[in-house]
């Protein structure tokens, strides 16, 4: 017996996060042409990162951007590359991108990019973020306060 799976319907513009251990992280995809598909990490920046989490649901101020291929290569194809985004955006596709063919393929032995992003907080919660390069204890930093969902 075999099971056929449906495919993934999406629309243009759609992101998500595959293969995290948690719902905050993971690989980037990104639906364009009505197909999911992987970010290349060429030049995949903070700023690419934060909007990207911006849109999937994770409005805090914290993204890390992965570039070495932490959360595994995608099955799909790899639909854009050299993501420029200047961190204002809305919607990932506002940002300047490649998607010909010729800068694809020379993705094709580039890691994925992939985000961990600031999980929501609780309202009313408090945070110290370290202001430091190097934290001398864990009991001084910039106090941060949850208010809708961000700090």
């Amino acid at each position: 017996l075999t099971i056929e799976e449906e495919p993934l319907v999406c629309e243009d513009g759609d992101v998500r996060l595959v293969d995290g251990a948690t719902p905050y992280e993971g690989r980037v995809e990104i639906c364009l042409n009505n197909q999911l598909g992987s970010v290349c990490s060429n030049e995949w920046s903070f700023k690419d990162a934060l909007v990207f989490c911006r849109q999937a649901g994770f409005p805090g101020a914290g993204a890390i951007p992965i570039t070495g291929g932490q959360f595994g290569q995608g099955n799909g194809p790899v639909l854009i590359s050299h993501v420029q985004c200047g961190g204002e955006e809305t919607s990932f596709l506002e940002c300047p991108y490649l998607d010909d063919a010729n800068t694809i393929t020379d993705c094709a032995n580039e890691p994925n990019a992939g985000v961990i992003c600031e999980a929501p907080c609780i309202d009313g919660s408090l945070s110290l973020l370290d202001y430091t390069a190097i934290p001398t204890t864990n009991r001084e930093g910039i106090l941060r306060i949850c208010f809708n969902g961000t700090q």
